[in-house]
């Protein structure tokens, strides 16, 4: 995220950096232990631009974001009016947890925010791509479920595949099949027995 700025001829910036949510401007990100080794901050007075980089996003690393720049003048510094809100989300996957053999079953990959694009989602089954099933936007189609279609799923948005749901056990329940009764069990009589 990056925030441009400008500032009156003869002052002279010299620190500009990010804050999280309280606009504390003495604690930048970087001097955050919750951010150690995951953030790098690029600042310049030539470009009059400041930029965040997050590395290893984490849902606590949600949040309003300002830029504060500091110059020459005693207490003289100032933060961005409008910040940069973060929405860190993980994908859900969205199935049924039994379907029966014959029926037409969707499974939704979801988000509580939207994505932005046109996001291609992937999905597995037991860690091996879907294949030959429909496949539209955020969701899977089986028509008609099938057994060999039991197993566990996960979906990911292309280009972020380490970020996949967690696999979700999807059982099948089918009729018997193959199935016989003997009309006419053995008889053990009693001599038999004895």
């Amino acid at each position: 995220m990056s925030c441009v700025y400008s500032h009156p001829t003869g002052l002279v910036v010299q620190d500009a950096y990010w804050t999280k949510d309280n606009h504390d401007y003495t604690l930048g990100i970087t001097e955050d232990p919750n951010y150690k080794g995951r953030v790098y901050v690029q600042c310049g007075d030539s470009t009059r631009k400041c930029t965040l980089h997050i590395t290893n996003v984490q849902y606590t690393d949600s949040g309003d974001y300002f830029c504060v720049i500091k110059s020459n003048l005693e207490d003289n510094a100032w933060t961005s009016t409008f910040g940069v809100k973060l929405i860190v989300t993980g994908l859900r996957l969205v199935v049924p947890e039994t379907v029966k053999e014959g029926v037409d079953v969707s499974f939704t990959c979801s988000t509580s925010c939207p994505l932005s694009g046109s996001p291609l989602f992937i999905w597995k089954k037991n860690g091996r791509p879907v294949e030959g099933k429909k496949m539209n936007g955020n969701q899977l189609h089986l028509h008609p479920v099938r057994r060999e279609d039991e197993g566990s799923y996960s979906c990911a948005v292309r280009g972020y595949e380490n970020y996949a749901t967690l696999p979700e056990k999807i059982n099948v329940m089918y009729p018997a099949k193959d199935t016989w009764v003997d009309k006419h069990p053995p008889v053990e009589t009693l001599a038999e027995v004895l």
